[in-house]
């Protein structure tokens, strides 16, 4: 728990000595004004039998109840505003960075573990304000309370201290437990997040396809037994170590009410007294055990925030694309791409991995190329290395005469317009200057989209299509892009066959003709004719194949 707080701590903070100074005056004059509240109330009580006057406490106890309500007011509020600035800054932050993690390691992040990690644990640091705050006047509670029950009678609070100190060790190990159980929980809540996008998603094949429908559902089964199970063990450990200290709680009280006068020198009062603090010391307790699962799980969502950033560090991320490599820097006006002994291995996972390559082939702008080969051969990766997307294990890929590497990989992207087998369509049309805006309504009009949507004031109205029209959608903005490589993955699959005719015979012969190298991955032989050259992927090469 301490570690969860000092993080937490430092977060709102932020190396600011006249904050941290101002937080601690205001905590520990909000529980100076609690312990003063509980002192006015027990003078007030014995001046009245006494038969005196108690103006003078009532008069304290205003006073501190004014002071306890302002200073919690005030250090809530900017602990609050704290906490969720730096909650929205690291997750900028991250998000910020993440298009400058290697594609290999981005995928290897997962939908699942990015959405927890960024919208959950993020809110998580946003709302933790409470509980930080909670935790830190609970213990400073126990405190005071134990120093005024050893004013009042040690003896007696030498029981009240014992018992706390058992109360202690039960919050600390019930601490110890939910760190660990969160951090078994995190993996597994990730891979549930998957399967229900999947099945989401995936309504109509999975109504269609029933024994696949039954391994998703099989498998999200499986998974939740596993969550429900850690989380009954976890939670039902929590609360019984919770009961035992309540359990010790009452103990105390019946000890000092029905025992300690039987076996010791204390008066009724001081008992009575005794008992008051104990019950105000219940609050405290109250507040740091309450508080404990919230501040464990904030500090874990801390952690692997923190893990995250440090997986998007200045060593591991690509360096971020300058403003002179917008227009493609060197590769400008380039002429030819040469591919020489070019070799990718993907890490091994589930025991087995994948070798591709060593390839060499070479394109040439104003060239029209489709590339064909048996499902898995890599035809997909090989496009992804050449858009610059992957970095090859081995081998290089020059642009006239000039190899790729890392400090040129973002030029040669941004010449480069790819329409993949798993594509996405932004809302927005970032990066598209009214020129090509203008040019939308017409090629709306070639694809047939012209009555499902619009492209206009940096806006895409309508994105719920079909397979084929989000494909036919991509490609337009692909074409608006005006860029002079174009690499289309499977892009006829889903496509009817008048605008796969289309697409073979009349729009890739005017894109290679107005200069670009375009580039489509195809398994329709019936159109192989159509383009200047046809390569097959057969293991470590790429084999001429004659329409």
């Amino acid at each position: 728990m301490l570690a969860d707080l000092r993080a937490l701590l430092a977060l709102a903070i932020r190396g600011e000595r006249p904050f941290a100074v101002g937080l601690a005056l205001c905590i520990v004059g909000s529980i100076v004004a609690d312990f003063t509240i509980m002192l006015a109330v027990l003078a007030a009580l014995a001046h009245r039998r006494a038969g005196e006057l108690y103006g003078q406490q009532v008069v304290i106890f205003l006073l501190a109840v004014a002071l306890f309500y302002v200073l919690n007011v005030r250090a809530n509020r900017e602990l609050n505003r704290r906490y969720a600035e730096a909650a929205r800054a690291m997750v900028v932050g991250i998000t910020g960075r993440l298009p400058r993690l290697p594609l290999l390691e981005y995928e290897a992040l997962g939908r699942g573990t990015l959405v927890t990690r960024l919208l959950g644990d993020g809110g998580q640091i946003a709302g933790c304000r409470r509980v930080v705050y909670g935790v830190i006047s609970g213990a400073i509670r126990l405190l005071l309370g134990a120093v005024l029950a050893v004013q009042i009678s040690p003896t007696a609070s030498a029981v009240a201290l014992g018992a706390i100190i058992m109360i202690g060790f039960i919050v600390a190990a019930q601490l110890g437990g939910l760190q660990r159980g969160f951090g078994e929980l995190a993996p597994d809540d990730a891979r549930m997040y998957d399967l229900l996008r999947s099945q989401a998603l995936g309504g109509p094949s999975l109504k269609v396809h029933r024994p696949r429908a039954r391994a998703l559902a099989s498998a999200f089964e499986s998974i939740s037994r596993r969550v429900e199970a850690l989380r009954v063990a976890l939670f039902t450990t929590f609360y019984e170590r919770q009961f035992a200290a309540d359990f010790l709680f009452y103990a105390l009280l019946g000890v000092t009410t029905f025992a300690l006068p039987l076996v010791a020198s204390v008066t009724a009062e001081e008992v009575r007294e005794l008992n008051l603090v104990s019950l105000w010391l219940v609050l405290g307790v109250v507040k740091l055990i309450s508080g404990a699962p919230k501040l464990t799980s904030a500090g874990a969502a801390l952690a692997r925030l923190r893990d995250l950033e440090e997986r998007l560090g200045d060593a591991r991320i690509e360096p971020a694309v300058r403003d002179g490599e917008l227009d493609g820097g060197p590769f400008a006006g380039f002429r030819r791409v040469r591919v020489e002994q070019l070799e990718f291995h993907y890490p091994a996972t589930d025991g087995g991995g994948f070798t591709l390559g060593p390839l060499d082939v070479e394109f040439e702008r104003g060239e029209l190329v489709f590339i064909t080969g048996r499902n898995g051969s890599g035809k997909s990766t090989f496009a992804r290395l050449l858009a610059g997307l992957y970095r090859p294990s081995a081998g290089r890929i020059v642009v006239d005469g000039v190899p790729l590497a890392d400090e040129t990989r973002n030029a040669w992207r941004m010449l480069i317009s790819t329409v993949f087998v798993e594509h996405c369509i932004f809302e927005r049309t970032h990066g598209l200057d009214a020129g090509a805006e203008a040019r939308a309504p017409e090629l709306l009009a070639r694809f047939q989209l012209a009555h499902k949507t619009s492209i206009a004031d940096g806006r895409v109205s309508n994105r719920a299509l079909s397979t084929g029209q989000r494909k036919r959608l991509a490609m337009v903005l692909a074409q608006l892009s005006d860029k002079p490589v174009l690499l289309l993955d499977e892009w006829a699959a889903e496509q009817d066959p008048e605008f796969r005719e289309t697409f073979y015979d009349s729009l890739l012969p005017q894109l290679r003709d107005e200069g670009r190298l375009v580039i489509v991955i195809t398994h329709d032989e019936t159109y192989f004719s159509r383009a200047d050259r046809c390569l097959r992927l057969e293991g470590d090469r790429f084999v001429e194949v004659s329409p």
